[in-house]
């Protein structure tokens, strides 16, 4: 039309034309002649302007021989996969039609026009911008020519000149080009094809590089909100594509250096075409449109024996089709290179011009090409062939060297990719932390019922290959700390042990014996897998399990979600469930995601955030106000930690949980409020931070709730406390504050620390908030292939003075580990005493002042030193009385917390 080119689309009950062609009377050994000759003929009748693009025509030959159905598209409406589609709706349509069932078509996916005003909004966006120099980066290094045999005009180049030279490798051969040669080079079909094709056409032009067009399917621009799985159209891509074999002189490193090059490509080169003809900007189309032309174009069709599957009513016909291009018509390249594996032999057309080359030119050509594949097939098989390249591990960042130095000729590597932000922190402490078992964490419980050990250790190991983070390792030295490996295998560590004899007056401190030194069993970080299984058998029927793991592999969500799968899978295995765990989205696809995320924009935030900030949150009384005292004298060796617990009755836990959902608040923020204000009691700064623990699941990532890693990170939250600001409105800030770090939570904290403003090596804090608010799973407590699973407990990682672990369900209790080397029992029972009372405030009066909440917290610690004081008193006069044989005694209350001083483990 007068402004361009344009498609358009008829109603779509318009009907294709039918034609019925009855070839019955010709006699039986002209009928293919015949066949294809009217073939033939109808190629002809597709008109692109008035329509049809498509044509069907039944040929009923002679009685006993099956008619044919010639089915014409023109290439502008369909490509490889769409016939694919075609001849699989064609089928369903006919089996209803001849049955009568009515039965439909199976629904077609997204549209072809939402995929052309997809690539539209995509041909000016900044990321396909960011293509624009790959394209033209080699320009100005041109390939030789390709050698002619006669000199003649472009346009004695046509379609009437083409001819076709096919070679093809063996069943065989074939085989091993698609089964072995992969598992070498971790390749695919196109890099070997490829790489053999450079070496064919480098050596006969005399350059150590070649250009050539490649042809796509063209289907990987689609958006994520597209499914162009059953679309029908021509999505075909070209794009041009220049391969080097300079110093590549070995087969393998020849392999290796196109696969590399294959996957530098951006966008599977679909970018080229969109910026080219659909970018907005004339000077890129007319800067990409200025590139050399290439004179050879390259496709590899797929595997034509599944274009039609066996149960098919219909089979490829053997007679010719007729021609598919207009004589007259003038070819674009001088070589026209397809490949595709038919009756399972891989078979290369060559096509070219008798105008131009001669059939003994490339007849030799061809050979060579057999030659070339033959010659890398059997390198790939050697015993000596095999490594991995940096595009196998496109998140690690790594350089060919870097790569070599890291794996050192390991095998079996699944994936290499960088750390999470809290990974990074936890693999710096522990490689310089004191004791080599920093972040050891276990999971214990109790296993009633007859358990099947074999189907409970094959659970495990089904578990285990389904998320790569149970076999992780993480690589120390190289310079690459910042890099965690996966291993497709990994011998499961089970370890079995028969306790039936062992005295039930004994076996519980012989069970904490064993659950201690077990946590004290260093993990070789760079050997899989990082954690370790303990099965006792304590009675016939009853078992208790150990499961001990690095942190660095997993965290409390995905700890549960991995113990829910593993009974779930036992269950299936038993058959006493049909369910089966499905696979999850990999750990990688975090990793990615977390590549993405804006670094920039997360200094400016936390900067911000920190400004002022310069001194930590004191642990030690300010000005004695609350009489905390800590140890001191450090009596206990550091890193040995005592415990206490608070909770909540159930009636006061709903009663907390209405006030906050009747204020719009999280029981995160009660939380978060309450131990601001503690805090600020021993410090008395008004400015007060401690770090708090994020899932750091991002709800945009789909599946994310199943997957298994490490996603949560620790940041630090800074608090001014308002002392005239109403306690809800105060409450209802920090929430605000919360949802405003949110963005910028996968931030590691190391960079945090960059950030701020405190000097030197000093910690931005010395106590952590954790709200356990992943989704425990509450069914592990119940039975599950004829197990009855009870007193599952979890340990609490230990690298803070103060851990505040608050557990919200079912009834709200509030867990404090803390440091004894630097706090006393006496002061975590008042930091117990001064949350409670925070929170009952609450309860009592939302609106009040922050100071007056301040107020009811100093008064309760008051009055519960008095009376603690009382208390020594009266037990000083009871000694006393005692040495004269008086005796006088005064009951005491109930305490509404507990407080270890770590000697027994609670």
């Amino acid at each position: 039309v007068e402004h361009g080119w344009e498609q358009r689309s008829v109603p779509p009950d318009t009907a294709v034309p039918f034609a019925r062609v009855d070839l019955s009377h010709v006699p039986a050994d002209g009928q293919q002649a015949a066949l294809e000759q009217a073939a033939a003929e109808w190629q002809t009748t597709l008109d692109i302007t008035n329509g049809p693009l498509a044509r069907v025509v039944h040929f009923e030959l002679a009685p006993g021989r099956a008619s044919r159905v010639l089915v014409i598209v023109h290439h502008l409406a369909v490509d490889g996969i769409s016939w694919r589609i075609l001849l699989e709706d064609l089928q369903q349509a006919y089996l209803a039609q001849s049955t009568g069932s009515g039965a439909a078509l199976p629904s077609t996916s997204s549209s072809f026009a939402d995929w052309a005003e997809s690539l539209a909004r995509h041909a000016d966006s900044q990321s396909l911008a960011r293509e624009i120099d790959y394209w033209d980066a080699d320009a100005a290094e041109t390939p030789s020519s390709l050698p002619v045999d006669v000199a003649r005009p472009a346009s004695e180049n046509t379609e009437a000149s083409a001819k076709v030279v096919t070679t093809a490798l063996t069943v065989e051969e074939t085989r091993r080009l698609l089964h072995d040669v992969p598992a070498a080079y971790r390749t695919q079909i196109n890099d070997a094809l490829l790489a053999a094709l450079t070496d064919t056409i480098s050596s006969w032009t005399g350059d150590d590089a070649i250009l050539l067009d490649l042809e796509g399917h063209g289907r990987e621009l689609a958006g994520d909100d597209l499914d162009m799985s059953r679309t029908v159209g021509w999505f075909t891509a070209v794009f041009p594509l220049r391969l080097d074999r300079r110093g590549r002189s070995d087969t393998g490193d020849l392999l290796k250096s196109v696969k590399e090059q294959l996957r530098a490509v951006p966008n599977h080169g679909m970018g080229y075409g969109v910026l080219r003809y659909c970018s907005g900007d004339e000077a890129v189309r007319q800067r990409l449109s200025g590139l050399p032309r290439p004179q050879m174009i390259f496709n590899y069709l797929g595997q034509f024996g599944q274009l039609l599957p066996k149960s098919s009513l219909f089979r490829l016909a053997n007679e010719s089709i007729g021609p598919t291009h207009d004589p007259r018509g003038e070819r674009r390249y001088l070589l026209d290179v397809r490949a595709g594996v038919y009756a399972d032999r891989l078979e290369i057309d060559w096509t070219y011009s008798t105008n131009v080359h001669t059939q003994a030119t490339i007849d030799a050509l061809a050979q060579r090409y057999l030659d070339r594949l033959r010659t890398l097939i059997d390198h790939c098989r050697s015993p000596h062939a095999g490594a991995y390249t940096p595009s196998d591990f496109p998140l690690a960042g790594l350089d060919r060297r870097e790569l070599d130095e890291l794996l050192s000729g390991a095998t079996g590597v699944e994936d290499v990719y960088p750390l999470a932000p809290l990974q990074g922190g936890m693999l710096f402490h522990a490689l310089h932390a004191s004791g080599a078992t920093s972040y050891c964490m276990q999971v214990t419980c109790t296993l009633d019922g007859a358990l099947d050990i074999d189907a409970f250790e094959n659970a495990w190991r089904d578990v285990m290959q389904r998320h790569a983070a149970l076999r992780t390792s993480f690589p120390i030295g190289h310079g690459r700390d910042g890099l965690q490996i996966v291993w497709r295998s990994a011998e499961l560590p089970f370890h079995v042990e028969d306790w039936r004899l062992v005295r039930e007056v004994e076996r519980s401190t012989r069970l904490d014996t064993f659950r201690a030194e077990d946590r004290q069993r260093a993990f070789d970080l760079s050997r899989p897998p990082l954690f370790r299984l303990a099965l006792l058998r304590v009675a016939d029927e009853r078992y208790e399990c150990i499961w001990t793991y690095h942190h660095l592999i997993l965290d409390g969500w995905s700890a549960y979600t991995v113990l829910k799968e593993v009974f779930a899978t036992y269950s299936f295995l038993r058959g006493m469930s049909t369910d089966r765990p499905l696979p999850a989205r990999p750990y990688s696809d975090y990793i990615a995601a977390l590549g993405a995320n804006d670094l920039a924009g997360a200094e400016s935030f936390w900067r911000h955030s920190l400004r002022g900030f310069t001194k930590p949150t004191s642990l030690e009384p300010g000005d004695g106000s609350m009489g905390l005292a800590s140890n001191g004298g450090g009596e206990q060796a550091s890193g040995t930690y005592g415990e206490g617990r608070l909770s909540f009755t159930p009636e006061d836990s709903a009663a907390l949980e209405q006030l906050a959902r009747a204020h719009r608040l999280t029981m995160n923020s009660l939380a978060h409020g309450a131990w601001s204000l503690v805090l600020n009691h021993l410090d008395g700064s008004g400015d007060v931070m401690f770090g708090a623990t994020v899932t750091g699941r991002p709800p945009e990532l789909t599946g994310v709730e199943s997957m298994v890693g490490v996603f949560i990170n620790t940041l630090p939250v800074r608090v001014r406390i308002r002392h005239d600001m109403p306690l809800s409105e105060w409450l209802a800030g920090l929430q605000r504050e919360q949802a405003e770090r949110h963005p910028f939570e996968h931030t590691p904290l190391s960079k945090i620390q960059e950030w701020s403003e405190l000097s030197g090596r000093r910690s931005l804090f010395e106590s952590i908030l954790v709200f356990e608010n992943f989704p425990i799973d509450f069914s592990l407590h119940q039975r599950h292939g004829g197990l009855n699973i009870s007193n599952v407990r979890s340990s609490i990682d230990e690298h803070y003075p103060i851990i505040v672990v608050v557990e919200p369900s079912p009834c709200l209790s509030i867990h404090i580990k803390y440091d004894r080397a630097r706090l006393a029992p006496g002061t975590i029972a008042e930091l117990l005493k001064g949350f409670e009372s925070v929170l009952r405030s609450a309860l009592a009066d939302i609106h009040a002042p922050v100071q007056e909440v301040e107020a009811d917290v100093r008064r309760t610690l008051a009055e519960d030193r008095g009376g603690v004081h009382r208390e020594r008193q009266d037990s000083n006069r009871r000694k006393l009385s005692s040495m004269r044989g008086a005796t006088r005694s005064q009951p005491l209350g109930e305490p509404t917390s507990q407080v270890s001083d770590g000697a027994d483990d609670p």
